[in-house]
């Protein structure tokens, strides 16, 4: 009957929902993975270059270009992530102090303006991009570094982390949910790890 059909079509929608946030909170992790890396790249970069000017007076040559391009790669690839565990400056300071319902409707009203906020973000860098890609955009110095790579993960991390936050502007709807009492997020949206009890 209708209500049967209803039930299927429910299940159906809250399977496929656990599977997308799932596939994308995998990505967002290993995202967070290859950024840790690159600070890592960067740091030996960076003491490379001292070491090779103090002891040798010579240089790698564009350790300044590469820098500059792997910054913008570790920022916005581990922005999902940091999301996802409520790593992001927050304040809970008129969320704390209002009622449970009062604040489930700010928390998600504020969250869902950053949804839209951040996917309009990706929208104008996705486009910068690829004209960027297109035209071979590099950063001129010592050595010339493309650019056109960073520019097209600016808007990947914008729209993971658009979902990330829409994921957790779905948990305030959630009965359980709690405003954060250490800022960064709330119980709902961290790991067992993090959250508080």
């Amino acid at each position: 009957g209708p209500a049967g059909e209803h039930a299927g079509w429910w299940s159906a929608t809250l399977t496929t929902t656990r599977f997308i946030r799932s596939v994308v909170r995998w990505i967002s992790t290993v995202l967070s993975w290859i950024s840790g890396l690159l600070v890592l790249v960067l740091m030996f970069l960076v003491v490379l270059e001292v070491i090779l000017r103090d002891a040798f007076e010579t240089t790698l040559g564009g350790t300044i270009e590469i820098s500059e391009v792997l910054l913008v790669f570790l920022v916005f690839i581990g922005m999902s992530y940091t999301q996802h565990v409520g790593g992001h400056v927050a304040t809970d300071l008129l969320t704390a102090r209002v009622p449970i319902p009062v604040a489930r409707v700010f928390r998600f009203v504020g969250l869902m303006v950053a949804v839209v906020v951040l996917l309009w973000a990706a929208q104008a860098t996705a486009v910068r991009g690829w004209d960027s890609m297109q035209t071979g955009e590099i950063r001129f110095g010592i050595r010339e570094v493309p650019i056109w790579p960073a520019r097209l993960i600016i808007p990947v991390g914008f729209f993971l982390t658009a979902l990330e936050t829409l994921f957790a502007a779905s948990d305030t709807l959630r009965r359980d949910w709690r405003p954060s009492t250490a800022g960064g997020g709330d119980e709902s949206t961290l790991p067992p790890e993090v959250a508080t009890p």
